[in-house]
């Protein structure tokens, strides 16, 4: 891992935990006109179609709503490839593009330390607006989550809420779950492991993990469940659904720290996710045993 790629984790993960984003009020660009404000939606919008990101050309001083901010006959994009001594880019609509796929680390780099040094180069360098573009950009980097798949739907409830349904399906969760024994080690430290080492086995080894996990989704969904419980069923089934996800993610060989860092932070989410949903069954379990 390179200095300056751990540079851009540490920055991002402290811009993440403590940026509140969706708060963050519109701050004046370096402009002639007012940009509007950012968002990870808007994050790649081009309005005028020159290849040049209008967070980018507010930073460094182009009218996003113009091609030719100066009306030189050079476009934005020549002007900023000539300045950084690059190829212009190609149109952000432009989908006939060739383009390499590049880790979330270096194109963080590129999109917005690029832009930092040539605002600094040119003189239109505004601090509060870089700090609100730097926040929404790793935030557009590190929003992306898994959805839930299932819904009450695909459970199989029955009407009987009786002490004895309820027992009985207490001892067929409590065994669907049996096969998570198999897990020996905690698989973030596996991750840890796999990623230090560049480990084949230790990625193996999460793969089989999520595959566990996944197993145990399957078996639950084909559980008959007491209508009263269907709800924190279903909340169970989507937290073991969505930690199998992240498992799957950790299980793919990365060598890029930043998405080391997003795997990291889904694992403490999901990992959360599970406990939280096992305490709400068990608290219905623990409900239903002491009323009447």
């Amino acid at each position: 891992m390179t200095a300056a790629l751990l540079g851009v984790v540490m920055i991002a993960a402290g811009i993440w935990y403590t940026r509140t984003l969706s708060d963050t009020a519109p701050v004046s660009a370096p402009t002639p006109r007012d940009a509007a404000p950012l968002t990870p939606q808007s994050y790649d919008t081009d309005t005028d179609g020159d290849g040049v990101r209008d967070w980018e050309e507010a930073l460094l001083g182009f009218d996003p709503h113009n091609p030719d901010t100066n009306n030189d006959g050079v476009s934005d994009a020549e002007a900023l490839a000539q300045q950084r001594g690059e190829a212009a880019p190609a149109a952000l609509s432009d989908t006939s593009a060739t383009t390499t796929e590049v880790a979330p680390s270096e194109a963080l780099v590129r999109e917005v330390f690029g832009t930092y040094i040539l605002s600094k180069q040119e003189g239109v360098f505004d601090r509060s607006w870089f700090d609100d573009v730097l926040a929404r950009t790793t935030h557009a980097y590190f929003s992306e989550r898994s959805e839930a798949r299932f819904t009450l739907d695909d459970i199989t409830t029955v009407p009987d809420t009786s002490h004895e349904a309820v027992r009985a399906y207490r001892d067929a969760f409590a065994e669907a779950i049996v096969p998570v024994t198999t897990i020996t080690e905690y698989e973030l430290t596996t991750y840890g492991r796999a990623i230090e080492h560049n480990s084949a086995a230790d990625f193996e080894a999460l793969a089989r993990a999520a595959e566990v996990y996944r197993g145990i989704v399957d078996t639950l969904l084909a559980l008959p469940v007491p209508e009263d419980a269907a709800q924190v069923h279903l909340d169970m089934i989507h937290a073991f659904d969505l930690f199998a996800a992240v498992l799957v993610d950790m299980s793919a060989d990365s060598t890029d720290p930043l998405a080391s860092f997003v795997r990291i932070r889904d694992f403490v989410e999901k990992a959360d996710a599970v406990r939280i949903a096992y305490s709400q069954l068990d608290m219905y379990f623990t409900l239903k045993e002491t009323t009447p």
